[in-house]
């Protein structure tokens, strides 16, 4: 087997770190939530693609930690329910570019919810109390 390029894990991680402030306790935080993710995307060495690089975005674990809930469910909403306004059934049934596209963002969302949890279980009561009051507000415009 060909050795591996470093640079999928190197890179990234260069620029996580390029872009953190001093907050150690803050980076080793968000460093957990790298691990679990690392541990979960790259446990079986021949399913890696190792010219795809290790993603270190951390904005939800973010999110919960600095924006209010009703907030952060506020945002999380608006931006489903713009996404929304682009589908049409045919969308859906066609499973076009932006279903596709809707489709993988749920996806991630769905993975860094879970890889923040994992890591930092003590969040989720946060986490439920965003889809709480996420799930309420999109009930409501449903109405209406």
């Amino acid at each position: 087997m060909p050795q591996p390029d470093l640079g999928f894990i190197l890179y990234p991680l260069r620029e996580f770190f390029r872009h953190q402030h001093r907050n150690v306790v803050a980076v080793l935080k968000q460093l957990a939530v790298l691990e679990v993710r690392f541990r979960r995307s790259y446990s079986r060495v021949e399913d890696i693609d190792w010219t795809r690089h290790f993603r270190t975005n951390v904005n939800l674990f973010k999110g919960v930690n600095k924006i209010p809930s009703q907030e952060l469910a506020d945002l999380l909403t608006d931006r489903d329910s713009i996404a929304f306004l682009t589908l049409s059934p045919q969308s859906i049934i066609s499973n076009d570019a932006r279903f596709q596209h809707m489709n993988s963002q749920w996806n991630r969302l769905c993975l860094a919810a879970l890889e923040f949890l994992i890591a930092h279980s003590h969040l989720s009561l946060i986490v439920a109390d965003i889809c709480k009051v996420s799930s309420v507000r999109f009930a409501a415009s449903s109405i209406s």
